[in-house]
């Protein structure tokens, strides 16, 4: 794939990365007493809905979130608290472009 043919919806995101993300959110929505819900997570991650569904049934099968209830088990809470404090990875990164744009004199 080169950068001409690169679109926004064809990016694939890391799911490991991803799954540190939602766990630090759902924790920060626990901490702040709010609701976790599945369109909460999509528009404050800003992911695309089917990736964060996807994490979130992986996170459930590891055993650190209760989908049914949208509530982090003990072990999930635990690695989310244990994130609070550290700058994660950007989900986006800005690309640059291969060739440097120069202006016509």
């Amino acid at each position: 794939m080169t950068n001409q043919n690169l679109n926004t919806r064809q990016l694939v995101i890391d799911g490991g990365l991803l799954a540190l993300h939602v766990l630090k959110t759902m924790t920060t929505s626990h901490d702040n007493g709010q609701p976790c819900t599945l369109d909460g997570l999509v528009e404050s991650l800003r992911i695309r809905r089917s990736d964060v569904r996807s994490v979130l049934s992986a996170l459930h099968r590891e055993g650190m979130l209760d989908v049914g209830r949208m509530r982090l088990t003990l072990e999930g809470f635990a690695i989310g608290r244990s994130l609070h404090q550290r700058q994660l990875t950007p989900l986006r990164l800005k690309l640059r472009p291969l060739v440097k744009t120069t202006r016509a004199a």
